[in-house]
């Protein structure tokens, strides 16, 4: 009888000790899992890169529509400088031998209401960070033209410069706040309507770059806000 419970006791561990073998090894499976959520992650992180790829098969007259377009009625840039005038512009001191194409427009009377878009595509991305430059100092100047008369200091200050690829944008616009207008009510208008530019940047281009433009208060000197005579070194257009 006991030879007879030894040999079912020794059956059963056989057994069991092949059932363990027949498993699949945790370790493997872990590997296993590892690996395809890694892959996983891997696609998910190259969609993402390339969902907010930079669309450069644009012209500079496409994004400039898409911003008219979604400000409508409070869009005041609506007049297009011709060739000649460029002389006037953020484009004066660039050599456009380098720009494959551009479009500069500007309100109706631009000493009133200094509503810009500029946006160049250089030929090469090289030449990009010359036309930021470029367009820094014209931004510089406006924003120097605003504190000596202030009107609209708000929108103007809230100036965008982007820079995407070969691609150079400069805008100052949106609706106007009222002359009776707080200085945080005026902020968060221009702040709202540069939000509707950045959405329209954005549907053209895929995405929104870093802003660019600064300003250096510094060079303002003694003439300061509002209190000098100074009248900017360029001529503004049709002003």
């Amino acid at each position: 009888m006991k030879r007879v419970m030894t040999s079912v006791l020794a059956a059963c561990m056989a057994l069991s000790m092949a059932a363990c073998a027949s498993k699949t090894d945790p370790s493997g499976s872990s590997a296993s899992s590892d690996a395809s959520s890694a892959a996983t992650s891997a696609e998910s992180s190259v969609s993402a890169s390339e969902s907010e790829k930079v669309n450069t098969n644009v012209e500079p007259k496409d994004i400039e529509a898409a911003i008219a377009t979604k400000l409508g009625s409070d869009y005041l840039a609506t007049v297009e400088v011709s060739a000649d005038d460029l002389y006037l512009t953020p484009l004066a001191d660039l050599d456009m031998s380098k720009i494959e194409s551009y479009i500069v427009k500007q309100s109706e009377t631009p000493s009133v209401d200094t509503d810009k878009v500029v946006i160049a595509k250089c030929k090469d991305a090289s030449y990009a960070d010359e036309v930021v430059k470029a367009f820094n100092a014209d931004f510089q100047q406006t924003v120097h033209y605003i504190h000596q008369y202030p009107f609209g200091v708000a929108k103007v200050e809230g100036g965008k410069i982007y820079k995407a690829d070969t691609i150079v944008i400069f805008v100052i616009g949106g609706k106007s706040a009222s002359q009776d207008a707080s200085a945080d009510d005026e902020a968060k208008l221009a702040a709202e309507e540069y939000a509707k530019i950045d959405e329209a940047i954005k549907s053209v281009i895929g995405t929104v770059p870093e802003n660019l433009a600064t300003y250096d208060a510094s060079s303002e000197g003694d003439s300061g806000e509002g209190g000098g005579d100074e009248i900017p070194d360029k001529p503004i257009l049709g002003g």
